[in-house]
């Protein structure tokens, strides 16, 4: 086994392990702490939690390995290869009892996400990718079609936070009713980019979000046979914007990456 794919097993491991800690918490979250990092912005110990615990395990097992994770931020390591953790990718479904929410964990080498996983314990469904081995949900292979797709069935989720104006918002919503696209706003971009790679949903967006919600889902989508804008930029640098599709909608979707004002 190569270290690319020592480093898969061991994450989906994880994944599940921090689940299983994070659904403990849902079941209780009445009695959580809750905290405010901004508007709209909430963060609980069971958020804090379950990353240490996700950075407990990379300790112990990768610890040249450097991290980024949402809630504890940047930790440089002395190898070729960081962590991205989202440790509840969804926090504000979470705390109000949706379902709609996930662990998130990546791994960065060589300037491309090598590894993907998304877990959603609600559903017990992992999904994973390995750079050039596929994507699947648990066992199962995913595989997003080729073929031309009507606009007129066209269905995408489309992200949206207090960092976008809500004008270049309203822009794009414009946009896809002027093409007969449809849209839903979901509150988790990495399940968002899960259901995509699923053939559930056709695309995904959204105009400033942070590394640690898509590169995962991003691997995920591309290992599936789908596009996506990332370029490979250092998961540091700050929020991107982000658009995720089956292969044949990247024409009529890469408008939404030029409406409005630039990062």
């Amino acid at each position: 086994m190569n270290t690319i794919n020592q480093r898969h097993a061991h994450a989906c491991q994880w994944a599940r392990e921090a689940g299983a800690l994070a659904l403990d918490y849902f079941r209780q979250r009445d009695a959580l702490t809750i905290d405010s990092k901004g508007v709209q912005d909430w963060v609980s110990e069971a958020d804090r939690n379950v990353e240490s615990l996700i950075r407990s395990r990379l300790a112990e097992t990768y610890p040249d390995d450097g991290i980024l994770g949402e809630e504890e931020g940047w930790q440089e390591g002395s190898s070729q290869g960081y962590w991205v953790i989202d440790p509840i990718d969804g926090t504000t479904n979470f705390l109000r009892g949706l379902p709609d929410w996930g662990v998130v964990i990546a791994y960065v080498e060589g300037g491309e996400v090598q590894i993907g996983v998304i877990y959603v314990p609600m559903t017990e469904q992992l999904y994973q990718a390995v750079r050039g081995q596929g994507a699947f949900c648990n066992d199962q292979p995913l595989r997003l079609g080729q073929e031309p797709i009507e606009l007129s069935s066209v269905l995408i989720y489309m992200g949206f936070g207090r960092r976008t104006a809500l004008p270049d918002y309203l822009a794009r919503i414009d946009y896809l009713y002027q093409c007969q696209m449809d849209q839903r706003r979901l509150g988790s971009a990495a399940l968002c980019l899960a259901r995509t790679a699923e053939g559930l949903v056709d695309g995904f967006f959204e105009a400033q979000i942070n590394p640690w919600d898509v590169l995962a889902g991003l691997l995920i989508v591309e290992e599936a046979g789908g596009w996506h804008n990332y370029l490979g930029q250092p998961a540091t640098t700050g929020t991107m914007r982000v658009l995720a599709c089956a292969a044949p909608l990247q024409e009529a979707l890469t408008p939404l990456l030029h409406i409005g004002q630039p990062l």
